[in-house]
């Protein structure tokens, strides 16, 4: 029982306390008034008693790990939420409104909209990091072809012009990744305002194809290098796609983005079946 508690606690106390313990078990009968050395079968029986205690201690020990780094990743993965949600709703938010506000036709309603937007959304994630539960729940929020039609409204009061296909029946995606896509959806959008230009046509498809939910977004960049310009540096930091691009690669999916003749273009691929 000491050897497995041992073996519980710490795996080099176990392999230590192991030996020590064969030698004082072989030892043990020269130290009475009568010499009679274990034979074979009871030096093994002893030799199982006690690798059987330190793998049954180790046993133990990996469970409590194995508990641990579970407990470790939900945290984690929590916290990856949380900015998640800051960053797609609250600074995303905000930009579009710093961006409307810069704009030479602004829309008090929608600059309204938008702040109200990111001020209800900051109270509701302050409220649950204070719930003693501390862990974010589901939000409630529009599906996914809401989200489509919103982003067309965004870009084109933004004085955009350009096609945007989607075939939001066929999808079939669970929660997270629902959530995620409607993430992608508000952060191209912002990522739009920011880089590309409104004086060229943008092409945006949504559609199923072997079992995955593809989005592509093509559009003109307002600065020919792929380096954001300085605008986008003083309204973010443009760290959004390498973000979703961890999410979507950690759930099965890919994320391709390339510059071909002033062209920028993203493929987003999310398994609709998510591990």
């Amino acid at each position: 029982m000491l050897i497995a508690t041992l073996g519980a606690i710490g795996s080099y106390d176990a392999l230590i306390a192991a030996p020590l313990a064969l030698i004082a078990i072989i030892y043990n009968p020269y130290r009475a008034d009568y010499v009679r050395p274990l034979d074979g079968w009871q030096l093994a029986g002893a030799t199982m008693l006690v690798l059987g205690a330190v793998a049954v201690g180790t046993m133990f020990r990996q469970i409590q790990l194995r508990r641990q780094a579970e407990t470790q990743h939900a945290k984690d993965m929590e916290r990856l939420r949380v900015a998640r949600l800051l960053h797609d709703n609250v600074a995303n938010g905000i930009t579009r409104a710093l961006l409307l506000m810069d704009s030479d036709v602004t829309d008090d309603a929608q600059l309204h909209d938008e702040l109200t937007q990111a001020l209800t959304d900051t109270h509701s994630i302050i409220g649950t990091l204070e719930d003693r539960e501390g862990r974010m729940p589901v939000p409630v929020n529009d599906d996914i072809a809401t989200a489509v039609e919103h982003m067309e409204h965004q870009l084109a009061q933004a004085g955009f012009d350009g096609e945007l296909l989607t075939n939001t029946a066929s999808l079939r995606l669970d929660p997270a990744a629902t959530e995620l896509l409607r993430g992608i959806l508000k952060e191209t959008t912002t990522n739009m305002l920011k880089h590309a230009n409104p004086e060229c046509p943008y092409i945006i498809s949504l559609y199923t194809a072997d079992g995955n939910t593809v989005l592509r977004i093509t559009d003109t960049p307002t600065n020919t290098a792929p380096e954001p310009s300085h605008q986008s540096h003083q309204y973010g930091r443009s760290s959004g796609l390498a973000r979703h691009q961890q999410q979507i690669e950690r759930i099965g999916g890919t994320v391709i983005i390339s510059y071909d003749h002033d062209l920028f273009s993203a493929t987003y691929t999310l398994p609709m079946r998510t591990p």
